[in-house]
């Protein structure tokens, strides 16, 4: 059985930040989550992830039919999964601080 975690969340601020080492460069990407809809079981799932665990992350838009919440404003869909297969973009490698 593969952990799955799927919940609704506002993308606040991306950071990207380009690091020179001496044998090459270091890039990370942080993704900072405003207004996560969480309930009990969303949390549950979410909890079930370890730090410095390697997930794959897809980030997309909610349906507009579900995208409107109380300030009518859309809230892009974020759904982390452990396994899959990994996108032409590469590996994204995700740690979750509790």
């Amino acid at each position: 059985m593969s952990k799955k975690a799927d919940f609704q969340a506002r993308i606040k601020r991306i950071e990207i930040t380009n690091k020179v080492l001496k044998g090459g460069w270091r890039q990370a990407i942080r993704v900072v989550l405003d207004d996560i809809a969480l309930t009990n079981e969303n949390l549950l799932e979410l909890r079930q992830f370890k730090p410095n665990e390697n997930v794959d992350v897809i980030i997309r838009p909610v349906p507009e039919i579900e995208a409107v919440n109380i300030s009518g404003e859309d809230i892009p869909l974020v759904e982390i999964c452990e396994g899959g297969v990994a996108s032409s973009l590469g590996k994204v490698e995700k740690a979750w601080e509790f």
